[in-house]
């Protein structure tokens, strides 16, 4: 029997799998992914957004004022995290559809990072952000109660 269960959005359009991990479909109000533990849902603690590159792009263009609003609101999480599939290359390289500047890709990433506190993980292929997402939320739950013996009893691979 598995302490947790890792948490895929109902609306995420191209999931990750978690090979070998019990995972459940269901709503998640902020982001992509979360967890729960022994039965209990993280996700008002924990969430982390998946975007493709030219996801990623459209969401600071198009979509920049609405996409805030999710990034202003995941700021009541006590961890909350935008993995982006691409290498840095990718941006540098314009390999976007959109017309938006290379700088002002970059810009945003590392502006916001700061602005608003979050990680934003450019991952590289989906595989190692599939990879990345995983540790992150067993690190979240290795290090959120220090006096859990059962959740710090997950180790982190």
């Amino acid at each position: 029997m598995s302490l947790y269960t890792i948490l895929i959005d109902s609306r995420e359009q191209n999931p990750y799998n978690f090979k070998g991990e019990i995972t459940k479909v269901t709503t998640i109000k902020t982001g992509d992914y979360s967890i729960e533990v022994i039965g209990q849902s993280l996700q008002t603690e924990i969430a982390i957004e998946r975007k493709s590159l030219n996801d990623f792009v459209g969401s600071i263009t198009s979509g920049r004022e609405r996409f805030e609003k999710e990034i202003v609101r995941a700021k009541e999480l006590k961890y909350f995290a935008i993995i982006i599939e691409c290498d840095w290359e990718d941006i540098e390289n314009h390999r976007y559809e959109s017309k938006m500047p290379v700088n002002s890709v970059l810009g945003t990433i590392t502006g916001w990072s700061v602005k608003y506190n979050i990680p934003i993980i450019v991952g590289g292929k989906r595989n190692r952000c599939e990879d990345i997402v995983k540790r992150l939320l067993l690190a979240y739950l290795r290090y959120k109660d220090k006096d859990s013996k059962k959740i710090a009893s997950v180790t982190v691979i």
